[in-house]
């Protein structure tokens, strides 16, 4: 858990917090054991995840499919977006994210 948050998580969290986005209640910081999920909706059991530059390492796809996994596995849907792209498309990342969220509303 980072006491300091990236540009690009200030600038979502930013978007996100206080049911701001579609009236949803979003958690900074989750902890699900093991891990921390970056954003989560339980009202969607939705996740969001936050890729910095040391995604892009060696070994790094193997433990973020590993988390994925663990994180589904518990019934929560995950979607992810890079740093990179949340700085220069917040509006696109933000209608993605909602178009995933209307879609997980109106499922049964």
């Amino acid at each position: 858990m980072r006491q300091e948050q990236t540009e690009a998580e200030f600038l979502l969290w930013r978007r996100l917090k206080a049911k701001r986005f579609l009236g949803l209640k979003f958690r900074r910081q989750h902890p699900l054991p093991p891990y921390i999920l970056d954003f989560y909706c339980p009202e969607l059991n939705l996740c969001i995840e936050l890729d910095g530059y040391f995604h892009a390492f060696d070994g790094a796809d193997q433990k973020d499919k590993k988390r994925q996994n663990f994180i589904e596995s518990k019934g929560i849907k995950v979607i992810r977006y890079p740093n990179t792209y949340i700085k220069q498309n917040l509006d696109d990342v933000l209608e993605d994210i909602a178009a995933k969220c209307q879609g997980l509303q109106s499922s049964p």
